[in-house]
């Protein structure tokens, strides 16, 4: 149970660093870009650092067959595209 403890504390800790860290590059960068860009730039970070966990679950629940599938799909349709 003590170790549970240390690693909840940890990860409240990251989360106390991570949150104020984005609020003091937010004030900055504000200047540099708006509140949408910053927003996007946000999501987009958050997205790429979460998708290999996703990627993980999502091919476990739909099995590696349908997601391989729709990654190609969706390649074929972006070539046809451009």
């Amino acid at each position: 149970m003590r170790r549970q403890n240390q690693i909840g504390a940890a990860l409240a800790i990251t989360s106390s660093i991570i949150w104020s860290g984005n609020f003091i590059v937010s004030r900055y960068a504000i200047n540099l870009a708006g509140p949408v860009s910053l927003a996007f730039m946000r999501w987009t970070v958050a997205t790429l650092f979460m998708l290999p966990f996703a990627y993980k679950n999502v091919k476990k629940v739909l099995g590696p067959h349908d997601v391989s599938e729709r990654i190609n799909n969706h390649k074929r349709g972006s070539i046809k595209i451009l």
